[in-house]
């Protein structure tokens, strides 16, 4: 069964990133999308591809109407937390105890600096 996703901010940078691939196909299906700007069009339309049956919405509110299983969130840092437990208290997945998703990909300490240069751990 498919992951349903709302994305917040469907036609910003990594939003529509998010969006796109999503559409692409795979285990995911676009359930919702929000951008006020972009609010009453087509989803697909609104990121320059075919029609994909999901009608942008202006507020999350609104997108949380359809059935889904996870919201994506990229709008402003302001308005994320307000996403978050208005998203939680639609019921969404997440109102339980915090998953932390973690890279796989070994990433480099980081560097301490001194007044001189950077200094690698």
């Amino acid at each position: 069964m498919a992951i349903r996703v709302v994305v917040a901010g469907v036609t910003g940078w990594t939003g529509s990133a998010v969006a796109r691939a999503i559409l692409g196909g795979g285990e995911f299906v676009l359930a919702g999308a929000v951008a006020r700007d972009a609010a009453g069009k087509d989803a697909g339309e609104a990121l320059g591809l075919e029609r994909a049956g999901v009608t942008v919405s202006a507020t999350l509110a609104e997108a949380l109407a359809a059935p889904s299983d996870v919201v994506v969130d990229y709008t402003k840092p302001n308005a994320v937390k307000g996403h978050a437990l208005e998203a939680l208290k639609a019921g969404r997945p997440g109102s339980g105890p915090p998953t932390v998703a973690r890279s796989t990909r070994r990433r480099a300490p980081p560097a301490r600096v001194s007044s001189r240069r950077a200094i690698s751990r």
